[in-house]
C-alpha cells in the first residue's frame, strides 16, 4: 500500500546482464499498463536514463498481460479543465520527445495489447518484436478523441492502412502489423522476444555511436516536424474536454466496471 502522497513507480529501468540493453519496463499490470500523467513522465525520465547510459540499445516492454493500453481513461475523464488536459498530454509529449531524441536505437516488445498512445509510439521505435496473439489499435475516435501521432505521420510511414486504423479504431493482429511494417518480427513468447532483442543489440557493437546518434536525429526530425505542424496535441486537448468525449469516456468506464 502506498503512503499518502507517495507517487507510485509505474516505470522501472535497468541495464541487462550483457550491458548492451537498457530495459524500460511498464509496471502497472492491474490496469494493463495504462499510463497516467505520472507514468508518462516516469517513462520519459527512464528513456532519458537509458539513452544516456552505456547501452547500445534501449528497449521497452510491459509487465503482465499487455504491453500497454495507452492513456488512462479515468485520468482523462477526471480532467477539470484545460490546464489538466494540457498537463496530461504534455507528459505524453515529453515521452515522445525522449524517444525521438535518443542517441541510440530503441526497440520494443509488444504482447497482449498495444493500444492508443502505446500503439502510436511504435511509430517512433526502431525495431519492434511482436508476440503471437498481440493486438494493436488506435481506438481514440471511439472515445471522441484523435490519435495525435498516428494522424499526422501514420500514413506517411505505413500507407493507407494507417489511415483506416486512425479513422475506425479497428484493431489489427500482430501478423498484419508485421505486413504493414509496424512490427519487424513475430515470435512465440515474451521470453523469446527478450532474447531476440538482446541478440539484436549485438549487431550494434560494430557501428559508430556518434554516426548512429546523428543518423537518428536526421531520421526523426521530419516526423517531429509533421506532428508539430499538424497541431494534433492541441486538438486533443480541446476534444478531451467536449461533452461528447466525456460521455464516451464515462460509458467506457461503466462497461469496464461491469465486465
Amino acid at each position: 500500500m502506498n503512503r499518502v502522497g507517495e507517487i507510485r513507480r509505474y516505470v522501472k529501468g535497468f541495464l541487462s546482464g550483457t550491458g548492451k540493453v537498457y530495459w524500460v519496463v511498464l509496471q502497472r499490470p492491474e490496469k494493463l499498463n495504462a499510463l497516467t500523467k505520472e507514468a508518462w513522465l516516469q517513462l520519459a525520465a527512464e528513456l532519458g536514463k537509458g539513452c544516456a547510459s552505456t547501452a547500445r540499445l534501449v528497449a521497452l516492454r510491459g509487465e503482465g498481460r499487455a504491453f500497454c493500453t495507452g492513456d488512462d481513461i479515468k485520468a482523462m475523464y477526471d480532467f477539470a479543465g484545460e490546464d489538466d488536459a494540457r498537463e496530461f498530454f504534455e507528459s505524453l509529449r515529453r515521452a515522445v520527445d525522449a524517444l525521438a531524441s535518443c542517441r541510440v536505437p530503441v526497440a520494443a516488445v509488444v504482447h497482449g495489447y498495444a493500444y492508443g498512445g502505446c500503439a502510436e509510439i511504435l511509430l517512433l521505435i526502431d525495431y519492434v518484436v511482436g508476440v503471437k496473439g498481440a493486438k494493436i489499435a488506435a481506438p481514440e475516435v471511439s472515445l471522441g478523441l484523435i490519435p495525435p501521432m498516428l494522424s499526422p505521420i501514420g500514413s506517411f510511414l505505413l500507407g493507407r492502412r494507417a489511415r483506416w486504423m486512425a479513422l475506425s479504431g479497428e484493431p489489427i493482429d500482430v501478423d498484419e502489423a508485421r505486413n504493414i511494417g509496424l512490427v519487424d518480427v513475430v515470435v512465440e513468447s515474451v521470453e523469446d522476444a527478450v532474447r531476440h532483442v538482446e541478440e539484436k543489440a549485438s549487431i550494434l557493437d560494430g557501428v559508430d555511436a556518434n554516426a548512429v546518434a546523428v543518423t537518428r536525429r536526421i531520421l526523426f526530425a521530419p516526423l517531429l516536424g509533421f506532428i508539430e505542424k499538424s497541431g494534433s496535441f492541441e486538438e486533443l486537448v480541446k476534444l478531451s474536454l467536449t461533452p461528447q468525449a466525456k460521455a464516451r469516456m464515462e460509458a467506457f468506464l461503466k462497461r469496464r466496471k461491469c465486465s
